[in-house]
């Protein structure tokens, strides 16, 4: 009499039920599937700017070696030696008068402080670079911690 119309609702609550539970399957399967391509995305940009950091840091540290390099060969020339250098110094400046001597001096003096500006610039903008590059590798990897933690959070709540 009346069971057959509750068997009835109760099958049809069941099938809703299971109709919503696959609904509710597919959505968090749906998330799951943006979280992992929005984590892919955060990984393939760290590892573009990680490179690109590396590359650029490379690259300054080359230009700091090769203008040390320069800075070593001006400090002591292979041709001559210390020696020599030196007496050809004296007869240089013998040869001068005091008022030639004095903008001589001033030149190798300024030429000087160029090249130690010039060394302090490159140093601070390869400390620069290496600080940038670190800040950038932990913005990312903190996203990509936050995204794979959306994940877990997703995954959690799906069972």
């Amino acid at each position: 009499m009346n069971d057959p119309e509750k068997l009835t609702r109760e099958v049809t609550q069941w099938l809703a039920e299971i109709g919503a539970l696959k609904q509710q399957l597919l959505d968090a399967q749906q998330s799951i599937s943006d979280i992992e391509a929005s984590a892919n995305h955060w990984r393939q940009l760290y590892n573009t700017e990680a490179e690109q950091r590396r590359c650029e840091s490379e690259s300054a540290q080359r230009q700091i070696s090769q203008l040390q390099q320069e800075i070593e060969q001006l400090r002591s020339s292979p041709t001559r030696s210390e020696s020599e250098a030196r007496r050809l110094a004296e007869r240089e400046m013998e040869a001068l008068d005091l008022e030639a001597l004095r903008e001589r001096f001033v030149e190798v003096a300024m030429e000087c402080d160029r090249w130690q500006a010039r060394v302090r610039e490159l140093t601070e903008a390869l400390e620069e670079e290496r600080n940038n590059h670190a800040k950038t590798r932990t913005d990312l990897t903190s996203a990509l911690g936050d995204t794979v933690s959306l994940l877990s959070q997703k995954d959690t709540s799906s069972d």
